[in-house]
């Protein structure tokens, strides 16, 4: 017996299509089935945007600059394009390994490329995407100005060919996602850097300025090192202690973006990421004391875009995390509690702390506070192992 689709009801339908769609390079097929695919499917490009070249995304862009060309009243005669049908909530962007730059005529003209055919990065094709599409009246924008998304996915790499890194700020600053998620394009068992060193800067710095961003998850990432001067001054601090004896210790780390609405940070395949730098980014967004939440229960707005002043952080999830190269030792518990602790005894963290750590018995030390807040939080996991050679995790 066969089935009419076309007498299912529309939420079963809906989902067979966004099956179908998400599996298929053809999805214009689809489209053209009948006037209720058209519509469901429609609705389903609209709202789960996905690309797959640099290419695609300039024709993105040059779609929705026609469609508000259309609507201008001082329009000289253009014809009327299909619009949008509903507001966009995800953007998904999944390229090939190499894509790294797109030859394209800039829709309306970028500054300082004119209407010329030139070399454009991933990342400003995307920036020209988002530019675009802010100026939809179906884009939800929040009080700063910032398209509103559920989600932005990437499986992409950035470039250390690329030199104007400030273009990676450029792109996601014009977003405030629920979930960011950045993963490379190769297979999962197979270790790669996607996000190279230069971009970790300008990729931090638009994090940073997040409102909603709940759950953010980074694999194939390779963090800056010492020896990249010319990022210090900005990702990099550097602590010194004086022990009873005399002697002086110091300690150099990268800073993690401390994002006060974020619930679950998740790093995958990373190197050269630090004890120091996990540790720093929970003694710094460790959650206020029960006290003070029910102080501030009553003022708390549901419906609000913007994130609270207390940081929410519950979990930081790492999965195969390196402090060195991946020949070199895994990152583990025990080197982040001691970080935690040795972070603990500098006035810079230690002042702070009192009354914040959970959990926060009256029979605890600080330091007893530090470690059970770190192994509460933090969860170090080893999927993938070498054959032979390095820290296989064992």
């Amino acid at each position: 017996m066969q089935t009419d689709l076309n007498y299912l009801p529309v939420e079963i339908l809906h989902d067979i299509l966004t099956y179908i769609i998400h599996g298929s390079k053809e999805r214009l097929n689809i489209l053209c089935v009948n006037s209720l695919f058209h519509s469901v499917a429609l609705r389903i490009l609209h709202q789960d945007l996905l690309f797959t070249s640099a290419s695609q995304l300039m024709r993105f862009a040059g779609y929705i600059y026609h469609i508000l060309l259309a609507g201008d009243p001082e329009n000289d005669g253009h014809g009327k394009l299909n619009d949008l049908v509903c507001e966009p909530q995800t953007l998904t962007l999944e390229l090939a390994g190499g894509t790294a730059f797109t030859l394209v005529t800039p829709i309306g003209g970028i500054a300082g490329f004119g209407t010329a055919t030139c070399p454009l990065s991933i990342f400003e094709c995307l920036h020209e995407a988002l530019s675009q599409l802010a100026r939809h009246p179906k884009a939800r924008m929040d009080s700063n100005g910032k398209h509103i998304l559920e989600t932005l996915y990437l499986r992409l790499n950035s470039h250390s060919i690329e030199k104007r890194c400030y273009n990676v700020y450029d792109a996601f600053v014009l977003v405030n996602p629920r979930r960011f998620i950045w993963v490379g394009p190769d297979p999962p068992h197979h270790f790669s850097i996607a996000i190279v060193p230069n971009a970790v800067p300008s990729l931090f710095e638009a994090l940073s300025t997040y409102t909603r961003l709940t759950y953010l998850k980074l694999t194939n990432i390779a963090f800056p090192t010492l020896a990249a001067s010319d990022v210090l001054s900005t990702v990099f601090s550097s602590l010194s202690l004086s022990s009873n004896s005399g002697s002086e210790s110091s300690i150099d780390y990268i800073r993690l973006p401390v994002i006060p609405s974020l619930r679950t940070l998740y790093l995958g395949q990373t190197t050269f990421l630090s004890a120091p730098s996990i540790a720093s980014l929970i003694l710094n967004t460790v959650r206020y004391s029960e006290h003070d939440d029910d102080a501030n229960a009553g003022r708390k707005d549901p419906q609000s875009t913007t994130s609270t002043t207390r940081a929410q952080l519950e979990r930081v999830h790492l999965v195969d995390a390196y402090e060195g190269s991946i020949w070199g030792l895994r990152l583990r518990m025990p080197h982040i509690v001691t970080a935690a602790l040795f972070l603990t005894e500098h006035p810079e963290y230690s002042d702070g702390y009192e009354g914040r750590l959970e959990p926060g018995g009256g029979d605890k030390t600080l330091r007893e506070r530090v470690k059970d807040t770190v192994e509460n939080m933090v969860l170090v996991e080893v999927k993938t192992e070498r054959i032979m050679g390095g820290d296989r995790g064992s």
